[in-house]
């Protein structure tokens, strides 16, 4: 029985946009959260994964084995993630130059939110890849 992505990676490769729609459905949860895992941030993380798919749909037509597609995917994710943590934090953020904005009183849970970052980013990269996949 043939892998039903495999398929659709050779449909894609044919032309067919549906499918390439029907890959990014499938397999939008997994780089959102790989890029989640990469900027710790969900805005960037939507912003890289849409990234991501951009250059998968444009270099589809070179992938020869469609079995590989998910490995493919996700190597693209993970190296687009390594290239957002090299970005300069302004070009990353698409910071503008503006005043600064004066402190406001923290909120009494923005210590535990801090602390539960901190306890996620030290946890092994699998670890952290299954976490982000639950809970995006």
């Amino acid at each position: 029985m043939d892998d039903p992505t495999a398929e659709l990676v050779r449909r894609t490769q044919r032309g067919d946009h549906a499918a390439f729609a029907s890959l990014y459905d499938r397999h939008a949860k997994l780089v959102r959260a790989i890029c989640f895992d990469a900027t710790g941030d969900a805005a960037a993380a939507e912003d890289l994964a849409q990234d991501v798919f951009l250059r998968a749909y444009q270099g589809i037509a070179q992938l020869r084995d469609p079995q590989r597609f998910v490995a493919w995917l996700c190597e693209i994710a993970r190296r687009a993630g390594r290239d957002w943590r090299r970005r300069p934090r302004r070009e990353r953020t698409g910071e503008l130059d503006v005043l600064p904005v004066p402190d406001v009183a923290r909120q009494p849970d923005d210590d535990r939110v801090t602390e539960l970052q901190q306890a996620i980013r030290a946890l092994p990269a699998q670890e952290r890849l299954a976490l982000h996949l639950f809970y995006l």
